[in-house]
């Protein structure tokens, strides 16, 4: 009887298997009318070539991990023996970045009524598409920009915006928001209502 034996624990990965799924979509004419009609695409199934666990996957690998498009598709290649290109890769995050727009808007719009907010911004280099809040033609060298943060007990959202001022602070609380707003003394929270705001 031994009450206390020494304990090794080794832990391993499962094996994991591609699989490749194939929807044959016929395309017949009409005897009689001559028109050409092509069954409709099956409930559920993706547009593109990737399934949306594989898709999450590069996602994930790009925005969290900040491997570059080729990296990833070497990862993939080397982990999976799937084949993709660095195209592949940016399509699957673009289609990942709008599954998103929903659950992010969620977010968002839960600020103006939160209880308690916590914000801040810090210095980003972006060079995409001008500001939906601020819009200004982006200079040609690569342009400054903010990571915003709002933080709440139940969400946390960030925003990349070309403006470190109060517009984007109005955008993402409302011109009147109902809770407490933490902050620095930065000039772009001063539009805040004072009664509102804690420093």
């Amino acid at each position: 009887v031994d009450p206390h034996p020494h304990r090794h624990q080794v832990v391993e990965v499962p094996p994991v298997v591609v699989t490749l799924t194939e929807y044959q979509r016929h395309a017949l004419r009409c005897p009689h009318c001559g028109r050409r009609t092509r069954a409709p695409w099956p409930a559920g199934v993706p547009r593109g070539c990737l399934g949306p666990r594989a898709s999450a996957l590069i996602a994930t690998a790009t925005a969290q991990y900040h491997l570059a498009k080729r990296a990833v598709a070497a990862l993939l290649r080397d982990w999976f023996i799937l084949t993709l290109s660095p195209a592949t890769v940016c399509t699957a995050e673009q289609r990942v970045s709008a599954a998103c727009a929903a659950p992010v808007a969620a977010a968002v719009a839960t600020l103006p009524t939160a209880r308690r907010v916590w914000m801040d911004e810090t210095g980003w280099r972006q060079a995409r598409d001008p500001d939906p809040v601020t819009p200004d033609p982006p200079p040609a060298r690569l342009p400054k920009a903010w990571l915003w943060t709002a933080v709440t007990p139940e969400v946390t959202v960030f925003q990349i915006r070309r403006s470190r001022g109060s517009p984007v602070v109005t955008a993402l609380l409302g011109a009147t928001p109902d809770g407490i707003i933490h902050t620095d003394r930065w000039n772009g929270y001063h539009g805040l209502d004072p009664p509102h705001r804690q420093l």
